[in-house]
């Protein structure tokens, strides 16, 4: 027998244990590998803005790994207990989400509109964003012209031997076999 329950309104704050402070802490770790990273290519001599724009995708997935490595198993589990998944109740471990000398980490970046430390932890970007106001505004009413377009792009890849989306993404996946397995 299955039994449906639905959850009172008004209470994902409360029940999703993923917005009690694990996301925060994640996101917390994966700006602390950034601004290491970035801060070590600006000892090399490179611009803040340079180092800024030389971030890949690569970068993003390494720090995504070790920011995941550094929550730690106490922040999940306080984070589960305090949405009261068991009886137990504990506040979750807040203190691992400060970025330590976010101000003299600002500084060094010389950052000319600095932001405060709990607006960048809790700024919130979504690319789904973006493309849906994209493809709001754009007209695709003549999709012939875009499937010549598609295969013509893909036609040209081939002959110039271009790295096409799903070598990409398979690539993206290579390292992670490698390093961590």
């Amino acid at each position: 027998m299955i039994e449906v329950l639905y959850l009172p309104k008004n209470t994902t704050t409360v029940l999703q244990p993923m917005d009690q402070g694990i996301i925060r802490s994640f996101k917390s770790h994966f700006n602390k590998f950034k601004f290491k990273h970035i801060i070590e290519q600006i000892n090399y001599g490179n611009a803040t803005i340079e180092c800024y724009k030389k971030l890949t995708l690569k970068d993003a997935v390494l720090f995504s790994y070790l920011a995941w490595k550094d929550v730690s198993v106490d922040t999940i589990s306080k984070c589960f207990h305090h949405a009261k998944w068991e009886n137990r109740i504990e506040e979750p471990i807040m203190g691992d989400h400060k970025i330590k000398n976010f101000e003299q980490i600002i500084e060094k970046l010389m950052i000319t509109d600095p932001i405060k430390e709990e607006e960048f932890i809790d700024f919130t970007y979504s690319e789904n964003d973006e493309l849906h106001e994209l493809f709001k505004t754009t007209n695709y009413e003549n999709n012939d012209e875009n499937a010549i377009l598609d295969s013509s792009i893909t036609e040209d890849c081939e002959r110039n031997n271009c790295i096409t989306h799903r070598d990409a993404i398979k690539c993206l996946f290579r390292p992670q076999k490698i390093f961590f397995t």
